[in-house]
C-alpha cells in the first residue's frame, strides 16, 4: 500500500484530537473505548502528562487573540 500524504501535519492531527478530547471532557461526556487495552492506555497517558501539563499557562493568564 503507497504512503498517501496527508494534508494536515502530525502536530496538527494531534492538536485536532487534543480538541476533541478537551471537548468531551468540557460537554461532561465518557470517551467510549473500543477494548480494555485502549483505554489503559489512555489511562496511563493521562498520569503521565501530569508534571508537564502542570507546567502549562493558566487560560485565565493567556492572552486571547
Amino acid at each position: 500500500m503507497a504512503n498517501k500524504k496527508s494534508k494536515y501535519t502530525q502536530a496538527q492531527r494531534k492538536a485536532y484530537y487534543s480538541g476533541m478530547g478537551y471537548r468531551a471532557g468540557y460537554e461532561g461526556k465518557a470517551i467510549p473505548f473500543k477494548n480494555d487495552k485502549n483505554k489503559q492506555s489512555f489511562k496511563e497517558g493521562f498520569a503521565s502528562v501530569k508534571v508537564i501539563v502542570s507546567k502549562y499557562p493558566d487560560v485565565k493568564t493567556m492572552k486571547r487573540k
